[in-house]
């Protein structure tokens, strides 16, 4: 889905969930280098959850949204509920890995990844957030 087409599924409170979504995520790609440093910081959010549980990017309302997203991802799996991939698909599936993760799924070469995949989230987001202010300047003072 491009760009211009997942501007169309957002409106006034989907935008307002995205926001929250948008502030979450920057703020746990935040520690990204206490992660990669095995530094003793406290880490505000449930490392048994991936981004979308942390943020709330999982609302059923931002789940077309949340895909169109993840396709733009070059390392995304291909699989919507577990977007981060397996370091070996032959043997091992996204989802496995992501149950094999299940005490912390912020470290290691999947949890680099998912900071990978954060920092890509963050950008989608502020950019289609950016051109739904655009495109809605005049008809609407939603963002």
């Amino acid at each position: 889905m491009k760009s211009k087409e997942r501007i169309q599924l957002l409106d006034y409170g989907l935008v307002k969930k995205l926001k929250r979504v948008l502030d979450k995520l920057e703020d746990i790609y935040s520690y990204k280098q206490a992660f990669k440093e095995d530094s003793d910081t406290e880490f505000p959010y449930k490392i048994r959850y991936g981004l979308c549980g942390n943020s709330g990017l999982d609302h059923p309302d931002l789940e077309d949204y949340a895909e169109s997203v993840f396709e733009t991802w070059k390392h995304y799996s291909g699989y919507a509920k577990y977007p981060v991939p397996s370091h070996d698909e032959d043997t091992v599936s996204a989802q496995s890995l992501y149950h094999e993760h299940s005490e912390n799924k912020y470290v290691n070469d999947y949890g680099k990844l998912r900071f990978k995949l954060a920092k890509h989230l963050i950008k989608q987001i502020k950019k289609d957030l950016k051109r739904y202010k655009n495109d809605s300047k005049g008809t609407s003072t939603a963002v």
